[in-house]
């Protein structure tokens, strides 16, 4: 599971977790392109996508 989440931060701490968010960015994006755009999405939504992307992108690159 997600390990920790502070001040809108997150740290992925397994691949199973990374996979989990991987798939909730997911489904973000595809509500966001029913929607029209991911601008569509609420406010808390938008969040969640940036602090999960932002997770997953450290995660993948986390070794460089």
């Amino acid at each position: 599971m997600i390990t920790t989440i502070t001040h809108n931060t997150m740290n992925i701490n397994n691949q199973k977790t990374y996979e989990e968010i991987d798939a909730r960015i997911e489904q973000l994006l595809e509500k966001g392109t029913e929607l029209g755009g991911v601008d569509m999405l609420s406010e808390k939504e938008q969040e969640e996508l940036n602090v999960l992307s932002e997770a997953a992108y450290n995660w993948e690159h986390e070794d460089l």
